[in-house]
């Protein structure tokens, strides 16, 4: 599957749920600021990313399947798990307990969602397709990208593409 596209139609998908949570902005600025609990952003060389009210771009793993959490302990100190709001709105948002702590965390499109801490103002989506092994279990990170930038993304060296060894 490719990352890019958790399914069909992100943008109208991504315009449904921040319409549902009731934004009426996008979040492009760097604060990313939404009346719900994502909004989009513009990420030069990658595209438009889901990000937190915070403005923080939001990440899926692939070893998270079904909805069942793996990042736990160690991880969560690199991945911080996106916390839900009291009430989910949205076809494509939902939560999940952690069954590490019993919070909820939120989900796009039944996947838990992340925050990862070694993003900055510069590199806002330097998580994406990272790689990294915690309590024995190997993940592959992915920022949620809902229209994907037509430009290529800069190398491993310069940024936004590749990640590993975190």
């Amino acid at each position: 599957m490719d990352a890019r596209y958790i399914g069909g139609g992100l943008l109208i998908a991504a315009a449904l749920v921040l319409s549902a949570c009731g934004s009426d902005q996008t979040g492009s600025s760097p604060g990313g600021t939404a009346n719900g609990p994502v909004a989009t952003r513009d990420v030069p060389g990658v595209g438009t990313v889901l990000v937190d009210t915070a403005g923080k771009t939001l990440y899926f793993t692939d070893s998270d399947q079904s909805g069942a959490i793996k990042c736990v302990a160690d991880c969560t100190q690199l991945w911080q798990p996106a916390k839900a709001p009291d009430n989910v709105l949205g076809t494509n948002l939902g939560m999940v307990a952690r069954p590490d702590d019993g919070t909820n965390q939120l989900t796009y499109q039944g996947h838990p969602i992340y925050t990862f801490s070694l993003d900055s103002q510069d590199k806002p989506v330097s998580g994406n397709n990272a790689t990294d092994s915690f309590g024995g279990v190997n993940f592959t990170w992915h920022a949620v990208i809902v229209s994907a930038s037509d430009a290529p993304a800069p190398t491993s060296d310069g940024g936004y593409g590749g990640g590993g060894g975190y």
